[in-house]
This record gives C-alpha cells, structure tokens and sequence, in this order.
C-alpha cells in the first residue's frame, strides 16, 4: 500500500470518528430533549374568553387540558392602547380644536410660540400616569427630540413631531403589568414576544 493511500485512509478514519461522536452527542441531546413547549398568546386568551362567554379561569383550564404550558406577551402599540380605551390621539388640527381645558391650551401655546406646523403632529393622551411614563419614555427613546410632554391636572400627553398613521402600530415594548398579569396565571414559562424594530436610524 503506498504511503498516499495510508495517509487518505488515515484522514478518512479520523473523519469516521469525529463524525460518529458528534452523532453520539446530537442523539444523546435530541433523547432529553422530550418536552414540547405550546404557548397561547395572551392577547388571544383574554379576547377568548369574551368570545366565548366564558371566565377567564376556565378558558385557562381547557387551555391546560389540551396541553399549553407557557403564555406569550406582545408588545403594547399605540393603536391597541387606543382599541382598548386606555389612550386617545388626536392628530393635526384636531389638536387645534381641542379648547377650554387647560391641558389643551397648554399643549397648543406650546405649539405656537415654537412654531410648529400642525401638520403631522400627534397627541397621545392618558389620565393613567403609569401608562403616560411607559408612551412617554418609548416614544422618547424612539424619536428623541421631536416630542414633548405634559403633565396638567390629572391629563398626561406627548406630543410626537409625526403622523400617526407612521407610528401608531409600532411597538412602545411590554409593559410591567402585563408581565405581572401572565406570571400570575401560573404557566411554566411566560414567553415575551419581541416585533421587529422598525424605522432604526443611524444614530439609534
């Protein structure tokens, strides 16, 4: 045998091995590995319950009965807060409409004297102060320096320097009491459901 076909006999060998031990680890993985994780969206379990007529803990019975053991959180939208009556937006001149209350006088002589455009500006209202914080501090981080916030007698806003209709399905992040809400319903695991993050700019 000449020291070639030794030598590609060798490699061929030692490749053997190798391949046979990383199978060896693959099917020692893949046997305790056994468990399937099902996860229902919380969004879905709670409009489920409506839909069905039924009280939330025994949706999350016949849940646990066909075998789901975790619940996902979504990110909280502009567009769902509105759908769900936790906030208001009012966009263009709507702001400008908006009198008699000082909150709204506010907001509009702040519009003036810095000579703002209506055009393409949007109000994201609340009286929840810890819903305000969470709008707040997500549209900031997102579109920092083109908002700006009031706080006036129990009525909370930001007011973004865009339309709406650009930002109001884009994700704000998950808030705490939805965290808090899904931990409580005792799952195996509470799974966050990330979106992609649109709109990055360099300086993001």
């Amino acid at each position: 045998m000449s020291k070639l076909r030794k030598i590609l006999l060798g490699i061929i060998a030692v490749g053997l091995i190798i391949a046979g031990y990383q199978i060896t680890l693959r099917v020692s993985a893949e046997q305790r590995n056994t468990v399937v994780e099902i996860v229902a969206d919380l969004d879905s379990f709670s409009s489920m319950s409506k839909k069905m007529n039924k009280s939330e803990s025994d949706v999350l019975k016949e849940l646990r009965i066909a075998g789901v053991n975790s619940i996902a959180v979504t990110e909280t939208t502009i567009k769902q807060l509105v759908e769900e009556g936790k906030a208001q937006v009012f966009e263009n001149s709507e702001i400008k409409t908006q009198k008699g209350q000082e909150f709204f006088n506010t907001v509009n002589k702040h519009i003036l004297e810095n000579n703002l455009a209506y055009t393409d500006l949007s109000l994201i209202t609340t009286e929840d102060v810890n819903l305000y914080n969470f709008i707040k501090t997500s549209l900031e981080n997102r579109y920092n320096g083109r908002t700006k916030a009031f706080e006036i007698r129990g009525t909370y806003g930001v007011l973004v320097d865009y339309a709406i209709a650009s930002f109001h399905d884009i994700s704000l992040g998950i808030m705490e009491e939805d965290l808090a809400y899904a931990s409580q319903l005792n799952f195996l695991n509470v799974v966050p459901r990330i979106q992609n993050y649109r709109d990055l700019t360099i300086e993001q």
